[in-house]
């Protein structure tokens, strides 16, 4: 390794050690804050110091100077007022002060080139490089597979061919099946039987060594979200609220780059939540409300999808103001606007441009309303939407893949080929016969299980007549709706190659990947192809139309 390459790798690795321990003295001084009165004030002050001390040798091993000098005033500051009798008379203040100072240098002045080696201890480049490798290994275990698959074919053929060639009249004359041909039988099942053996030993290698390398990409969502706690404490002394942060499933474990696309939407959650949602504690205090409103963050793992919901006990979201400023954008007229439901508005406030606001605000931004949350949340082959929102409160919800170098796709065969989509945007798959489509309201409709199902037809497609259409079932914004394939070719893990960045961004793929066969195929997002194109609820053609 060269001179640079190492400078980098000791740089990566000391910011990364840094972040850790500015986290740590956060979290020490909101707990001096949250419990004043507590008795191991004299313990968490020494905690800090230690943290800072620590940093302070960790800078200047890599020549941070001005980071060290932070430190070192620091230190100076916590020795000061290690005689202070009361919490009261610490300098928190300032304590916050030096916090931040540290923070910016490590961010943008400590390791100028370092940020393309973003780690977690390891490069995560490398872990990006080790994950392809596994996946073109296991595209490769995957063709073999496919050739044992036809060598076991060829060897039953073979025993096919030898029982019928001892019942013929031939075969009875000459007393059995030639000897070289029987010799070649035998050698295919012999070989055929070691390869199944071999190819079993490497998928179950392949497998540990896939497992192994998604762990090392794995973090706790812990770390995120305790990075929000500081930021709460800043808006409620901006605002005037007062607020209890609550984390829950802090240990769900997430691939590294989702969570990283996550801070941002997060971010703009919490704080529209803070800005729109929570009350000043006389306002919670006429309504009947403790004055301390109560906002939790809350990560939940089903299967290979990680949810995220933000919920506060807020005054909701207005429906009356998001309708009055839809009109006065020109989103909808005021009889369409009045005709919306709950759900439906909600869904406009995911239009860029919409605010309940008339005015920039400090704390939430200048009306962009939800819009680069839900685009930042669908790069990641995500969903968001407004899960509920009254009087009581509301509750958003994000749904997104655990790690997005692989994915379990259905493949199917439609739109010209083969294409993929993730398993975790499916809903289920179903044949349906032409007598069960009815029209509803001009929209071609189905009825499964009780609900009422939007059928997607594209354009110049019909039903064949007296034959099963299967159909990929989709939660789209507007409710279920299906969409017509030509096969369902079965499921298959897949290696997920981003487009190059020189490419436009198409929002209904993500990637593409390459089958065991050599066939690239792409990996679609049917929802977005359909909110685009689709109606069923009524405003996605009124937004659209006034698009």
């Amino acid at each position: 390794m060269n001179e640079e390459a190492l400078t980098q790798e000791l740089m990566a690795t000391y910011r990364a050690e840094a972040r850790e321990r500015l986290e740590a003295i956060t979290r020490v001084l909101l707990e001096i804050e949250r419990n004043p009165s507590g008795s191991e004030r004299a313990q968490q002050v020494e905690h800090i110091f230690r943290e800072v001390h620590s940093l302070k040798g960790a800078a200047r091993s890599v020549s941070a100077i001005a980071v060290e000098g932070v430190a070192h005033a620091f230190e100076d500051a916590i020795v000061a007022a290690r005689k202070r009798p009361t919490v009261e008379e610490l300098p928190l203040h300032d304590w916050y002060g030096h916090l931040d100072q540290l923070s910016a240098l490590i961010d943008h002045s400590a390791v100028p080139s370092a940020s393309a080696e973003e780690s977690i201890r390891v490069a995560t480049p490398r872990l990006d490089r080790l994950m392809a490798d596994v996946g073109a290994l296991l595209v490769g275990e995957q063709a073999r597979a496919q050739l044992i698959r036809d060598l076991t074919g060829l060897a039953a053929s073979l025993s096919s061919a030898e029982q019928r060639w001892r019942r013929s009249q031939a075969g009875r004359q000459s007393g059995g099946w030639p000897d070289d041909l029987h010799h070649v039988h035998q050698r295919l099942k012999l070989s055929t039987q070691s390869a199944r053996q071999q190819q079993a030993e490497m998928r179950r290698q392949l497998d540990t060594l896939d497992n192994d390398i998604r762990e090392l990409r794995m973090m706790t969502v812990g770390g995120l979200f305790r990075s929000f706690e500081r930021m709460v404490l800043d808006l409620t002394r901006e605002t005037g609220k007062r607020v209890d942060l609550e984390l829950l499933g802090e240990a769900t474990n997430v691939d590294k780059g989702v969570l990283d696309a996550l801070r941002d939407p997060l971010l703009h959650l919490i704080r529209n939540a803070i800005d729109h949602g929570i009350e000043t504690p006389a306002e919670r205090e006429s309504a009947g409300k403790p004055a301390t409103a109560h906002l939790a963050l809350r990560a939940d793992r089903g299967g290979n999808v990680v949810v995220i919901t933000i919920s506060d006990d807020g005054r909701g979201i207005d429906l009356t103001a998001v309708r009055g400023q839809a009109v006065r954008l020109g989103l909808l007229s005021a009889a369409q606007a009045d005709g919306l439901s709950g759900p439906e508005v909600f869904e406009l406030l995911f239009r860029s441009g919409l605010s309940t606001r008339t005015e920039a605000s400090e704390v939430s931004g200048r009306g962009l309303g939800l819009a680069i949350v839900r685009q930042a949340v669908e790069l990641l082959r995500g969903q968001v939407i407004v899960e509920r929102s009254g009087p009581q409160g509301t509750v958003f919800r994000l749904s997104v893949p655990l790690t997005l170098s692989t994915t379990r796709c259905l493949l199917v065969r439609a739109l010209g080929g083969t294409q993929a989509i993730p398993l975790e945007l499916i809903e289920r798959t179903a044949l349906i016969r032409p007598e069960q489509i009815l029209t509803v309201q001009g929209q071609p409709t189905i009825r499964l299980d009780g609900r009422a199902v939007s059928l997607f037809w594209r354009e110049r497609a019909s039903p064949r007549a007296k034959e099963k259409t299967p159909v990929v079932i989709f939660q789209t914004r507007g409710g279920l709706v299906a969409f017509p394939v030509d096969a369902l070719l079965g499921e298959q893990e897949l290696v997920v190659k981003p487009f190059p960045a020189l490419l436009p961004l198409v929002p209904t793929m993500s990637g593409a990947s390459t089958l065991p066969s050599g066939e690239v195929v792409l990996i679609l997002n049917p929802i977005d192809l359909i909110d685009h194109a689709l109606s069923p609820a009524g405003i996605a053609q009124a937004v659209a139309e006034a698009a």
